[in-house]
C-alpha cells in the first residue's frame, strides 16, 4: 500500500554494548520510487538533483546495484533521493535515531510503496556495515469511505 513517507528511523545496538562500533552506519541516503511524471517536481522540492545511486569509484559494482534496483521494482516509475543524513553512533541519547524528510510529500500528493536505503559509509569498518532495524514512517492516502464507516450512525 502506498504511503506519504514522512520520517525514517535507523536502529543500532547501543555503543556501550557493541564490541566494535566501527560497523555502525554513518552517512545514509533515502530513496523513493515515484511515477516518472512526478520525478522533476519532487527533485525541485527536495532542492537537489537525484544524484547517482553509486559512487564513481566503483562503476562496475554500482552499475550492477542500479540494475538490480531497477529490475526489482515492477511497473513504471523512477528513483529519487529525497534525504541524506548521518546516523551518529556517538550521540549520547538513544541508538534509535529518527530523521524527518526535508520535503512534505503529503502536500505534494506524492505517495510511494517502494523505498531504498543506501548506506554510503560507516564509522570505519572496512568489511561490513551492521543495521539492526530500519523503519519507514508515513501516512496512508485519504480515501472516501462508504457511508457507515465515517463514524456516522448505521
Amino acid at each position: 500500500m502506498p504511503i506519504y513517507v514522512s520520517h525514517v528511523t535507523i536502529d543500532h545496538v547501543p555503543k556501550q554494548q557493541a564490541i566494535d562500533i566501527s560497523s555502525a552506519p554513518k552517512n545514509i541516503e533515502f530513496w523513493i520510487r515515484v511515477p516518472t511524471e512526478r520525478k522533476e517536481e519532487l527533485q525541485k522540492a527536495v532542492g537537489k538533483p537525484a544524484g547517482e545511486w553509486y559512487r564513481q569509484d566503483s562503476d562496475t559494482q554500482g552499475a550492477q546495484q542500479q540494475q538490480r534496483l531497477q529490475t526489482s521494482a515492477n511497473g513504471d516509475g523512477e528513483w529519487v533521493r529525497v534525504h541524506e543524513f548521518m546516523y551518529d553512533i556517538h550521540t549520547a541519547g538513544s541508538p534509535v535515531q529518527t530523521f524527518e524528510l526535508p520535503v512534505d510529500l503529503t502536500r505534494l500528493n506524492i505517495t510511494s510503496h517502494l523505498v531504498a536505503f543506501r548506506i554510503v559509509d560507516n564509522w570505519g569498518h572496512l568489511n561490513f556495515t551492521c543495521l539492526y532495524r530500519v523503519r519507514v514512517h508515513g501516512y496512508p492516502p485519504k480515501r472516501d469511505l462508504p457511508i457507515g464507516e465515517r463514524g456516522e450512525g448505521v
